[in-house]
């Protein structure tokens, strides 16, 4: 079934990466229409070139400051049916994924990911602490499996924020209502109303495995052969894996190939390159410094 368009995250402190993940899905997909979700937590902040020059539209919402990953939420909200990708913009296609998910007819379409009965600490911290889930929710059948939020295929029109009741606070940012049972961000709780629907036989999911992550697997792809040809139907996903600079992260080799993609469409690309990531250079010693002051967690540019 078709994927109509595709929804990015983007983040005044992600734009770098969301450049990439533009650039990096036009590569294989010149006329899917792309919607940026802007999240003006960190402050506003232009994406004009983004859309002036690679036909990129951002979404209207009523919104504009989300939280950690709430805004994943934004298109399962609306009220006309359209099946749509929503990712995070610390990714990169590498290849034709969409025609591969496109395969598939059911309402979701999420990465094969498995769990045990009995989940370690470390999914309690990503998703939700099971034992507390079912003290809260008795009828609750944990399926075995999770999916990472940061990409997923969805349906609109299938979900409301009344399904949410009692896990989310509507609020700008969004918390979570019950931070003792499920992580802060929209994952955990993501997780849980899906599960519940899918036991409900509400709503349909495939499992597939189309993400690639961590350094073992991204170093299975071959950089050579990321052309119009492409073996490999799948994205890259650095979730948890981000570093202050670009070239210390796992396979940046990927990240560099698609930025230097991105900046081929612009006019003086060598010269607004080098000012742009001295510039956010500059800017981050600024905000580190303010931050240590204020005994604050720096928030900083990639570069």
């Amino acid at each position: 079934m078709k994927i109509e368009c595709i929804y990015l995250l983007a983040h005044k402190y992600y734009m770098r990466l969301a450049c990439i993940c533009v650039a990096s899905i036009r590569y294989w997909y010149p006329d899917i229409p792309i919607y940026l979700i802007k999240d003006e937590g960190g402050g506003p902040f232009s994406t004009a070139e983004l859309e002036r020059t690679w036909n990129v539209a951002v979404m209207d919402t009523s919104e504009r400051v989300f939280g950690w990953g709430f805004a994943h939420l934004e298109p399962l909200l609306l009220a006309r049916k359209q099946r749509f990708m929503v990712m995070d913009v610390d990714i990169a296609f590498v290849g034709r994924v969409l025609d591969d998910l496109e395969r598939y007819d059911e309402d979701f379409i999420v990465d094969h990911e498995d769990h045990p009965d009995q989940p370690d600490a470390k999914f309690e911290g990503l998703y939700f602490r099971l034992a507390a889930l079912k003290r809260w929710d008795p009828d609750f059948s944990f399926p075995n499996f999770a999916f990472n939020a940061g990409q997923f295929v969805g349906t609109s029109g299938l979900l409301g924020k009344e399904d949410f009741d009692g896990l989310i606070q509507w609020s700008a940012p969004r918390k979570v209502l019950q931070p003792e049972i499920f992580n802060y961000g929209d994952q955990g709780v993501l997780n849980y109303v899906l599960m519940k629907k899918l036991a409900a036989r509400d709503v349909t999911v495939a499992r597939i495995p189309f993400m690639k992550w961590g350094e073992e697997e991204m170093n299975e792809l071959d950089l050579a052969r990321l052309d119009a040809q492409s073996p490999y139907p799948y994205l890259v996903h650095w979730a948890g894996l981000r570093k202050p600079r670009m070239r210390d992260m796992p396979r940046s080799d990927i990240l560099f190939k698609f930025e230097d993609y991105y900046y081929s469409k612009l006019p003086f690309a060598a010269p607004r390159r080098t000012l742009r990531l001295h510039r956010d250079r500059l800017v981050n010693t600024l905000i580190k410094i303010r931050a240590k002051s204020l005994r604050r967690i720096a928030m900083t540019y990639l570069t």
